[in-house]
């Protein structure tokens, strides 16, 4: 009776902006005890991922750690896999970085452990047909897929255990399926039983091999207990690397797969559908490819999507100097990392670190394309979120402003000595595992949303975190007035109307951005159309996010020749930002927490904090409001 083969592997892999805690305890309590329980079990062959950034850390904080995996790769009971360095979803980042990054994390694989890997895993099992060609270039030969994917290509029986060929542009790549089912059961059952299910689908099947995640978190007692029946059946059932079932197992011939990701990631974006807050969606009516859904459930993601998309550009532009792109070039890698783009189990874009070391990465990416004595500092316009609208974008030496047509806002506010972005915001957005009655925020957390009331501005009514409003300019789409390069001004003008109890006011709005070293200034101007008596109250909000409530100390400075100044200094990036305006303000500012989901349960996490600045007006006709606001980024 042939020998029944058993594909065995783990995944290991933390995002870029863990803090150093999370890589410590993830190493402590899960890389540290199974592979000191595999290296036990030298009868037992497995494979073993682990993405770029966490053999970067353990290199540096448990050589021992490598010293270990190499051996074991030397004895070749391991074999270690490649893939995507920093964990990108493939599809969604350039075709130059997708070779990179593979290669990158190859490279690595290679001069650490002698081998260049023969296989791999992707991120997220984000697929897409055209990837056959990609991962093939790269040196791969085959790769493991979930067994559902096969299903979804017609497979049955057998069929969903044994190895395929799948092709795109002539380049032929082997696919192994793994059984996510079976996986499951892993540590829910005796291990002894389980190796008797094992050999029964061999027998009912007749397969060749079947494949399994193994999840190395914890069941050490159930592992010790697998592994020591496997050593002592493996004349019936044994464990083989990819590498050497790739040479004598038979293949079903060519599939090929649709655009599609596990199916659990689906349920990330559903939302009840309008007028019925107990329908639930069912994920696997969700169109192929409906990951990519995520950039328009959460505009953030879609903002550090396109700045990666837009830095992507300025590297590739680079020339002449193959250090500095290199450098560059990683550093945008880094912010390719999956997780700050969109919600997942460990919180994903709700993590307000993951997004800033995305955001961190880019903005060093672009400080190193500007190149000294060339770049000079100008304001462009051009479809930066790709939404078929212009977006206007300051690039100074210290700072960048990107301005948005809707609600006339400001999307992104970078200060560069602290590579930091201010807009770097979270919404609080509409998920089906939150209470109903939890706040809801209809547009993104941006800056420079205007707001009319005809009460005063007053903490108590931030509270919840939103402005009063009785006119619709933060939701308006704004005209372009004017637009100055050589003085890098653009002038945006909105009409809307004010709504009162028994009465409506015709506004027109127009806000002009203009742009310095390391300031921005606002000017504005509230007109009416007809004769007006009523003082209305005209509101600003600004959503700045900071490194900790504990970091943030405000000041107020009044009767400077500046005006009234707003000082708000954030210890933990070294930065000041200073509001200034001739005319008083009155003032009012409450930190943002957005709760969201967790494998832990429900974390409630500061984001941002929401700063309001209000003034009475009266915006009669010939007459209009008119007010300025100076933005100075510094250092503490």
């Amino acid at each position: 009776m042939p020998i029944q083969k058993l594909v065995l592997g783990i995944r290991n892999s933390l995002p870029v902006g863990t803090s150093e805690e999370e890589f410590e305890g993830y190493y402590q309590m899960v890389l540290k005890p199974f592979i000191t329980l595999l290296y036990n079990h030298p009868g037992v062959y497995i494979w073993n991922y682990y993405s770029g950034n966490l053999l970067e850390w353990l290199e540096e904080r448990h050589p021992e750690f490598i010293m270990i995996l190499n051996d074991m790769s030397k004895r070749k009971q391991i074999e270690l896999l490649g893939g995507v360095h920093y964990e990108a979803f493939l599809p969604l980042i350039p075709s130059p970085d997708r070779l990179g990054q593979i290669e990158y994390l190859t490279t690595f694989i290679r001069k650490r452990f002698g081998r260049r890997p023969r296989g791999g895993v992707l991120p997220g099992d984000v697929w897409e047909p055209s990837l056959a060609s990609t991962l093939k270039s790269a040196g791969f030969d085959y790769i493991l897929l979930p067994d559902s994917y096969f299903a979804n290509a017609g497979c049955r029986g057998k069929e969903l255990y044994m190895p395929c060929y799948t092709e795109d542009l002539g380049k032929n790549l082997i696919v192994y399926p793994v059984s996510t089912g079976l996986s499951g059961r892993i540590g829910t059952i005796d291990p002894g039983t389980f190796i008797d299910e094992l050999s029964l689908i061999y027998r009912n099947t007749g397969t060749g091999v079947i494949c399994l995640y193994l999840n190395p978190a914890g069941l050490q007692d159930w592992y010790e207990k697998f592994f020591t029946l496997l050593e002592e059946r493996s004349s019936e059932l044994a464990t083989f690397r990819p590498v050497r079932c790739t040479r004598v197992l038979e293949n079903i011939g060519k599939r090929y797969f649709s655009s599609v990701t596990f199916q659990s990631m689906m349920r990330w974006i559903e939302r009840r559908p309008p007028g019925n807050k107990q329908e639930y969606l069912d994920a696997s009516v969700l169109p192929a490819g409906s990951y990519r859904h995520f950039l328009t459930c959460y505009p953030e993601g879609n903002a550090l999507y396109s700045k990666m998309m837009y830095t992507s550009l300025l590297v590739n532009q680079i020339r002449g100097d193959r250090s500095r792109k290199k450098t560059a070039r990683e550093e945008l890698w880094k912010a390719q990392c999956h997780s700050a783009y969109w919600h997942g189990r460990d919180g994903g874009i709700y993590r307000r670190a993951f997004r800033q070391a995305a955001y961190y990465s880019l903005l060093e990416s672009e400080k190193i394309t500007k190149e000294r004595g060339i770049f000079k500092p100008s304001i462009f316009t051009t479809d930066f979120d790709m939404d078929g609208n212009q977006e206007y974008l300051y690039r100074g030496t210290n700072i960048n402003a990107y301005v948005h047509r809707f609600g006339g806002g400001l999307i992104e506010l970078d200060y560069f000595p602290a590579s930091w972005n201010y807009c770097a915001t979270m919404a609080r957005h509409e998920e089906l595992y939150l209470n109903d009655d939890l706040p809801r925020d209809t547009v993104p957390r941006y800056s420079f949303y205007d707001h009319i009331s005809e009460e005063p501005v007053d903490q108590g009514k931030l509270n919840r975190g939103a402005v009063p409003d009785i006119a619709d300019f933060s939701t308006k789409v704004y005209e372009q007035d004017a637009f100055h390069r050589d003085t890098r001004e653009v002038k945006l003008k909105a009409n809307g109307t004010v709504r009162g109890d028994d009465y409506e006011l015709p506004l027109e709005l127009k806000k002009q951005y203009s742009f310095k070293k390391n300031i921005l200034l606002v000017d504005y101007t509230l007109s009416s159309e007809k004769p007006n008596s009523r003082e209305l109250h005209f509101a600003t909000e600004l959503n700045l996010a900071f490194s900790s409530p504990e970091n943030l100390n405000t000041q107020l400075s009044e009767g400077a020749p500046d005006g009234m100044s707003l000082i708000l200094e954030d210890r933990g990036i070294n930065s000041r930002i200073t509001l200034s305006s001739q005319d008083p303000f009155r003032w009012h500012m409450v930190p943002i927490h957005v709760p969201y989901l967790t494998e832990a349960g429900i974390v409630d996490e500061y984001q941002q904090h929401m700063l309001v600045l209000s003034w009475k007006v009266r915006p009669e006709q010939g007459s209009p409001w008119t007010g300025t606001i100076q933005v100075k980024l510094d250092k503490i």
